[in-house]
């Protein structure tokens, strides 16, 4: 669940946690080499404490400055659990990829940083942020997909010069790349860049209702087209078409109460209301529908209940809306609630609701 508060807490502690390491491991070196990863020696304990350790000064700010940026991105918009869970699990998969794939020469290397785990946030903030543009020169900027894509590749190139024995320092390149991947995975799995979309498609919505219905609908049907069964893009075009006076309003609303459900279904019932159109719901829908809104909306209710018992196909749901019309009735208008158990026994003297009603001494 998303956080409740601006304050990237997960992300602190995480920073903390690996400073709390450092200066453990500045009072005693052995710490790094008993807590760092062997490839040699692979263990589940190490492979988790490896990712607050570091080499060193630069490595340690290098990761901590990136987390930062990252942490944040991911904690205010899914929640702190997410983020721990991308750097924990994006920081072991790292560290897998180091062990599968890394070079024979790194063997005997023990792997130490939050590099992987950094990475996987890199991956999965990516996908929500990938058409913002890096400025690389005035008035020059370069999308973040492509700044990223280009780093992966030099990932690639690196690891793959590292594996024929060139010397290329203690770097772990599969680190990165398989915590990106992971990121990339997640991110994906959890559907970050469809809600992006949406969530983009939705502020222009609330730009363009201010501009006028017309301005809505357009928005509205461009975001449903790019996002089908978008609710509030459903829900904003059925409300432009009411506006606007079209008839297409009836089937709007009645598509966007099928594909929603609680506050928001009753909220197309509503609108289906207002353009006369409650009539389009088979009878026995209708009032599965009203007695779902009388707990929130008696008045919708009502209304609903109203327009089953003067459906001419209504059959026998005509005695039941009739029933619990009057019921809703009872207390905020008695006379209004016994006209209506008067047509009850009129035009359904036989139907078991009338018995209901006199057992309730409703009637006689």
């Amino acid at each position: 669940m998303p956080a409740r508060d601006k304050t990237p807490w997960a992300t602190l502690l995480l920073i903390c946690a690996c400073l709390a390491a450092a200066f453990a491991s500045a009072l005693d070196p052995d710490i790094t080499l008993r807590f760092a990863f062997q490839p040699l020696l692979p263990s589940a304990l190490t492979a988790f404490t490896s990712l607050f350790l570091h080499a060193g000064p630069l490595h340690l700010l290098g990761n901590m400055v990136f987390l930062a940026g990252v942490g944040p991105l991911i904690e205010l918009a899914d929640g702190r659990l997410r983020l721990v869970l991308v750097f924990l699990l994006g920081g072991l998969a790292g560290v897998g990829a180091h062990a599968a794939f890394g070079p024979e020469i790194s063997a005997n290397q023990p792997v130490v940083g939050a590099s992987g785990a950094v990475a996987a946030g890199v991956g999965y903030v990516l996908l929500r942020h990938i058409d913002v543009r890096v400025p690389i020169w005035r008035g020059v900027g370069v999308p973040v997909g492509i700044v990223a894509a280009f780093w992966a590749a030099v990932q690639v190139f690196a690891a793959f010069v590292q594996a024929s024995g060139a010397e290329m320092g203690s770097v772990s390149h599969w680190s990165h790349l398989g915590g990106l991947v992971f990121g990339l995975a997640v991110a994906l799995a959890f559907g970050v860049r469809k809600r992006t979309v949406m969530s983009h498609g939705h502020k222009v919505l609330d730009e363009m209702n201010q501009r006028g219905p017309g301005a809505a609908l357009h928005a509205a049907e461009a975001a449903a087209r790019r996002n089908p069964g978008d609710l509030a893009a459903l829900k904003a075009r059925a409300q432009a078409l009411e506006d606007l006076g079209e008839p297409e309003a009836a089937a709007a609303w009645l598509e966007a109460m099928d594909a929603s459900s609680g506050e928001a279904r009753l909220e197309a019932l509503a609108g289906l209301g207002r353009v006369k159109a409650l009539g389009q719901i088979e009878p026995t829908r209708r009032m599965r529908l009203a007695h779902e809104a009388a707990p929130l909306r008696p008045l919708l209710a009502e209304e609903i209940y109203r327009s089953v018992a003067e459906d001419p196909d209504a059959g026998a749901e005509e005695g039941h809306a009739l029933l619990a019309w009057a019921g809703l009735l009872r207390g905020r208008d008695p006379v209004a609630a016994q006209d209506i158990l008067a047509r009850l026994q009129e035009r359904c003297p036989m139907h078991s609701a009338c018995d209901l009603a006199r057992q309730r001494g409703w009637i006689e």
